[in-house]
């Protein structure tokens, strides 16, 4: 039973995640998104942790590649992945 309930729970995120990222590229404003970068720190031994931290990696990664300027911050310098800062 968790099973079906963990597909159905991904399948409502997946279809979140295209409203989000169809919103995003409909917004005639610029748009700043913060979000936290999961995957640089140790793999969680809790199962619905390493969950999160899977699901969140494939948002960000989404974002980015719909972004035009991708930074990460890192100690408080900005770290330009994609495209160039203003």
């Amino acid at each position: 039973m968790w099973l079906s309930n963990q597909m159905f729970a991904e399948t409502d995120l997946a279809t979140e995640q295209a409203h989000l990222l169809a919103a995003l590229a409909a917004c005639p404003a610029r748009v700043v998104v913060v979000s936290n970068e999961v995957g640089l720190d140790v793999v969680p031994e809790n199962a619905l942790a390493r969950r999160f931290r899977n699901l969140q990696g494939t948002l960000n990664q989404a974002l980015a590649a719909q972004a035009e300027l991708a930074v990460l911050v890192v100690a408080g310098l900005p770290m330009v992945l994609k495209g160039q800062l203003p």
